[in-house]
């Protein structure tokens, strides 16, 4: 039996401009939170 799995967000260019943007003047896991996305996958798009 095979699970399904979940596709893979594909996140724009905008998009990881405003997280990076967010997370710096809020922190991570409230810029996390806010965009509903995982603190790990946060993580990966802010250096």
């Amino acid at each position: 039996m095979s699970e399904k799995r979940v596709p893979r967000r594909q996140h724009t260019p905008e998009f990881k401009m405003e997280t990076v943007r967010l997370a710096e003047s809020v922190g991570q896991h409230e810029a996390a939170r806010r965009l509903g996305v995982p603190v790990a996958t946060l993580g990966e798009l802010v250096p």
